[in-house]
């Protein structure tokens, strides 16, 4: 409501704060996640960490990893393969599909450890660790996947075009009117001959 009320009232507002929104929340949740990552370093780096404590880490990796990869394949597959969508929505709703908001489940670990009795500061940070990792997981295998279709859509092109790569299409995340942030595709002028 917030974001709409703005956008009604200061449009001129509401488009500045759109250009740098996008870079400020990555920023953010980059803090969010680094610091809980680091606080459970010590954990984990500190000489000879316990089998069990190596064995948690694993888990945690392989779930995040599973989750992402998983919500990634199938928000392609089944857009495309069963329902019989075009390859620019199957890719737009893979790429919402596996990009889920980790940054909420760490506050969301931090608030209901917070409710406990006398949490110890080390719970309260390993609490916190799935969500931190998941937010960095899901960051960085949208980004390669985000890579992988513009090398793709690259190569399709140069191979059409005489070696001449057209301009493409790219996810781009938008503020909307309702002040949530979407997705959208645009195209980009990504030069020629490369």
């Amino acid at each position: 409501v917030l974001g709409m009320s703005i956008r009604k009232i200061l449009p001129g507002l509401a488009t500045a704060v759109g250009h740098v929104a996008p870079f400020a929340g990555v920023v953010l949740v980059s803090l969010l996640c680094g610091g809980v990552v680091a606080q459970n370093a010590a954990l984990f780096l500190a000489g000879g960490a316990a089998g069990a404590e190596v064995a948690l880490l694993k888990k945690i990796v392989w779930s995040v990893l599973g989750l992402h990869s998983i919500g990634f394949a199938m928000g392609y597959i089944l857009p495309r393969k069963v329902f019989g969508l075009s390859e620019r929505s199957a890719r737009t709703i893979s790429i919402e599909t596996g990009m889920q908001n980790s940054a909420l489940a760490v506050v969301l670990a931090k608030t209901v450890v917070s409710t406990l009795d006398a949490p110890s500061s080390a719970l309260m940070a390993l609490a916190m660790l799935p969500g931190a990792m998941s937010a960095t997981a899901h960051s960085c295998l949208g980004s390669a996947l985000a890579v992988y279709w513009r090398f793709v859509d690259g190569r399709k092109s140069a191979g059409r075009e005489g070696g001449q790569v057209q301009p493409i299409k790219e996810l781009v995340p938008v503020p909307t009117p309702s002040g949530i942030e979407g997705t959208t595709i645009v195209e980009e002028d990504s030069g020629s001959g490369i």
